[in-house]
């Protein structure tokens, strides 16, 4: 069993190269997939298991990255492969910035600068103003800063506060605005 995670390894590695191979780690997610005599799929976890299962069509390795030098900078991927041990699909790195990739100093503005821009962007009021953390956008595929504010605040009938608050989302590397949207919060009790 262990000569499986080695060969996912061995994968991964080759792929990425071993200086970023460091930032991950396999995930408990990880499962195997086999096929019944009736032709039916099935699943199950084959993480600290002895042996795998003669009859696995694939087996799917749940990888985590995590860059510990900046909060954020997070992602995983799936590595997939058939029972001769050949990749299946090609590996999404999109989540790794590209200054990371090659290695070079980091583009992203700094938090302090990222809240800046967000108190400029705010409708102005004395309401906290959450710090900008740092994610990759899966759907404008690059790494965003998040901030929330609080524009009403309201104390429901058991004492919780509840209210609109509006989520300022700017582009990681250049500090432009990208986005402005209101959301709710607390459990409005009438």
């Amino acid at each position: 069993m262990d000569e499986a995670v080695v060969i996912a390894d061995s994968i991964l590695k080759s792929q990425i190269g071993g200086r970023l191979f460091q930032y991950f780690s396999i995930s408990e997610g990880s499962y195997y997939s086999y096929g019944d005599r009736r032709g039916k799929q099935w699943t199950g976890k084959f993480l600290g298991k002895k042996r795998l299962p003669k009859s696995f069509v694939t087996l799917n390795f749940l990888y985590h990255f995590n860059y510990p030098e900046i909060n954020g900078i997070r992602g995983g991927l799936w590595l997939i492969v058939d029972k001769d041990f050949k990749l299946i699909d090609t590996l999404n790195f999109e989540f790794i910035p590209k200054f990371l990739a090659e290695n070079k100093p980091s583009e992203f503005i700094s938090v302090d600068s990222a809240l800046a821009i967000v108190k400029l962007n705010i409708k102005p009021n004395n309401y906290k103003i959450s710090t900008p953390s740092l994610a990759y956008n899966d759907k404008i595929k690059q790494y965003t800063y998040s901030a929330s504010h609080d524009l009403t605040i309201v104390l429901n009938n058991a004492g919780k506060d509840t209210g609109e608050f509006e989520i300022i989302e700017i582009n990681a590397k250049t500090g432009s605005l990208i986005s402005i949207d209101k959301g709710y919060k607390g459990i409005i009790i009438r």
